[in-house]
């Protein structure tokens, strides 16, 4: 005799209402690009009852200068420390291109004045680091790629219609800063 195929459960009324569950990966990955920054907005800002952070802003879309999300640490002011958490919701996971560019903008209004550099730099994004920017973090050779891409990557995308050059107060600030202070966050932890 042939065996009978194993049964599935009954779908429930819920089920047929609401539809199937949908895995927290998953989820995570059906998001649009500003359902992300907020969900990221209201996780961020949870931290803030751990006493992590004072503030938390969005700043996301055109002219955020490569902030999506403003954490501080204490008190709104000049000298605040603060950490930046910069969201990017892609078909993919991250490249490094995709870093350098964010990065770009982020030095460029920093040497400009607009801000400081953030304590901590988060990459979030809900397919995580390629492969290459992975062995780039690891290896600990993001401030070369970013020095070494500028031209193709930076120069003409940071502001619209302008070409930004790879000036001394940028590359001084892009030297001076600890690059083992950036990371991308992977979405298990953001699910965590």
């Amino acid at each position: 005799s042939i065996p009978l195929p194993p049964s599935k459960p009954a779908l429930g009324t819920s089920v047929a209402s609401t539809g199937a569950p949908v895995q927290p990966l998953r989820r995570l990955q059906i998001m649009e690009q500003d359902e992300w920054e907020e969900f990221i907005l209201e996780w961020v800002d949870s931290l803030r009852k751990n006493h992590t952070y004072t503030d938390v802003h969005r700043c996301g879309g055109p002219g955020d200068m490569g902030r999506d999300i403003i954490a501080f640490k204490a008190p709104i002011s000049p000298d605040a420390p603060w950490d930046n958490y910069q969201c990017k919701h892609y078909g993919r996971a991250l490249s490094v291109a995709d870093a350098v560019r964010e990065l770009g903008k982020l030095f460029y209004y920093a040497a400009q004045g607009n801000f400081r550099l953030p304590d901590e730099y988060f990459f979030v994004a809900p397919k995580g680091p390629s492969t290459d920017l992975l062995k780039s973090l690891q290896k600990g050779t993001l401030k070369q790629e970013l020095i070494a891409r500028w031209n193709t990557e930076c120069r003409n995308k940071i502001t619209v219609g302008t070409s930004v050059d790879l000036s001394e107060p940028i590359r001084s600030l892009i030297e001076s800063f600890d690059f083992t202070k950036i990371t991308v966050l992977s979405p298990p932890k953001i699910i965590e």
